[in-house]
């Protein structure tokens, strides 16, 4: 939540579209929100280590056991990166693949990363 949600707040309450006791908790949730964010900004790369450290040892679908993410760095060169692979990247990789251009495709939907990997 920003600032811009006291404006329309204040005139939901003026209008009385929302109760009192919905203004006094919108508003509240919004000060909270906008006073923890540059902590958690700021705490987001210990969480991350600490998450990546805790899921170290599960299977990720769609990856074979010591199977890399990432091609080695030599296939690596000369290439196209797409980022995201959704309907537009999909064609932007086939019209690579029949041009024989090689390509990487970067895409945080796990399930579209285990369908394509399924299909080449």
């Amino acid at each position: 939540m920003g600032e811009f949600t006291f404006v329309i707040l204040q005139m939901e309450f003026q209008y009385r579209l929302v109760s009192e006791d919905i203004f006094y908790l919108i508003t509240t949730a919004s000060l909270l929100t906008m006073a923890l964010t540059p902590f958690m900004i700021r705490m987001s790369p210990h969480a991350v280590e600490w998450l990546s450290r805790l899921t170290a040892g599960l299977h990720m679908p769609g990856k074979d056991a010591g199977e890399d993410l990432l091609q080695p760095e030599a296939t690596l060169r000369n290439h196209v990166v797409i980022c995201g692979y959704g309907p537009i990247g999909i064609t932007i990789g086939r019209v690579l693949k029949a041009k024989g251009i090689p390509f990487v495709a970067l895409e945080l939907n796990a399930q579209t990363v285990v369908k394509m990997r399924g299909l080449g």
